[in-house]
């Protein structure tokens, strides 16, 4: 979330990207209300010097409150209240702009981190709808714990022609994680005749954390100078880590772009 959300400037030079709305809510709350669902109760945001918004909006606002509870606005008190999460944990840590890519925020957030435990780690501009009030991140968490695995990656199915545009995660003949392949060209694919692609939510446990350090304490290995989550994924299944692919059954949102988040507010608002 540290980003300067690019793809959608002018906008985020006043609205952090995480914050954009989807229904009546941030995009971010989507995400929020997901983990928490699926029994969160610790949330670290990582963020970037100028992100104050998404710090207010989950804080309480006195004054608001008060003016709610003034004029008899239940429900809208309610909303803003948030009752359900009471009891969970929100912290904020702050990312330099001096380094990019998806593993620079885990790195930092690895200090708050307890050294025994598993972790989701989570995009802050996108999330799995679902319409039937289940919660996708609990899914993949009771699949995760029932498999026995040492992490997970969540991903989508999508049409073959279309799987160059993004990384495709390549499974063995058990369905366990063998790699994340960055736009594979249609030859790579080879005879996968329903690729999956990595949505960007993981769980990720403490011999990653320790890869994850190590890997950006030195040069960056891409030619674009960023660090990706996907290479101490890569990593971790080469040393014999098992990674369990867990395939989603609501449907992937986002907001990274506007014609994607259109589609998204469509979406929500239609149910």
């Amino acid at each position: 979330m540290a980003g300067w959300g690019t793809r959608w400037l002018p906008l985020t030079k006043s609205i952090e990207k995480c914050m954009l709305p989807v229904g009546t809510r941030p995009v971010i709350d989507w995400v929020v209300a997901d983990c928490v669902r699926a029994g969160v109760t610790r949330i670290i945001f990582v963020i970037g010097k100028e992100h104050v918004q998404i710090r207010h909006y989950y804080s309480h606002n006195a004054e608001l409150e008060q003016y709610l509870t003034d004029k008899n606005k239940v429900s809208a008190l309610e909303a803003v209240r948030q009752p359900e999460y009471e009891g969970v944990r929100f912290e904020f840590v702050v990312q330099p702009k001096d380094t990019y890519g998806t593993a620079i925020p885990l790195a930092l957030a690895a200090a708050k981190l307890d050294a025994d435990e598993s972790f989701l780690f989570l995009n802050g501009d996108d999330f799995i709808y679902r319409p039937d009030g289940g919660t996708e991140l609990g899914d993949m968490i009771a699949a995760w714990q029932e498999s026995g695995a040492d992490g997970a990656v969540m991903t989508k199915v999508i049409p073959k022609a279309e799987a160059s545009k993004y990384g495709v995660v390549f499974s063995d003949a058990d369905g366990a994680f063998v790699k994340i392949h960055e736009k594979p060209s249609q030859a790579e694919l080879g005879d996968l005749a329903t690729p999956s692609v990595n949505l960007g939510k993981y769980i990720l446990n403490p011999h990653m954390l320790r890869l994850t350090a190590a890997y950006v304490a030195q040069p960056t290995i891409n030619a674009d100078g960023e660090y990706y989550v996907t290479d101490i994924c890569n990593q971790a299944a080469q040393e014999g880590q098992h990674l369990r692919v867990h395939y989603i059954t609501g449907e992937h949102l986002d907001a990274g772009n506007p014609t994607n988040w259109l589609h998204a507010n469509q979406t929500v608002l239609q149910q």
